[in-house]
């Protein structure tokens, strides 16, 4: 599993509520990528900064969600936009009582 997170600034006077609807928008086209197992929005007042964390299946799936045509639509949209990589060996989901992953070989 591949899990990316995305960052970018939010505007001084961004509300909760501000980010929150803005951000519920995009819900629709997050439902429909491919290889997405997971994105949870995220929002730090204190910094001004929004963002995402996203789980995928592969790696392949992750690059072709931000590939260079997403990244320059929110790069243009917010000024900045960073993602970081990682790999994720374990996960745990407690809602659904498991844990999975598999270690490289």
């Amino acid at each position: 599993m591949i899990v990316v997170q995305s960052s970018f600034p939010l505007p001084s006077d961004t509300t909760w509520d501000a980010f929150t609807t803005a951000m519920a928008e995009t819900v629709p086209h997050y439902r429909s990528v491919p290889g997405l197992l997971r994105k949870l929005y995220i929002y730090d007042a204190d910094r001004q900064e929004g963002g995402g964390i996203y789980s995928f299946d592969s790696r392949q799936s992750a690059q072709d969600c931000f590939n260079a045509e997403m990244v320059a639509r929110a790069t243009s949209r917010f000024g900045r936009f960073e993602l970081q990589w990682f790999e994720c060996p374990i996960a745990i989901d407690n809602e659904a009582g498991s844990v999975f992953g598999a270690p490289r070989s």
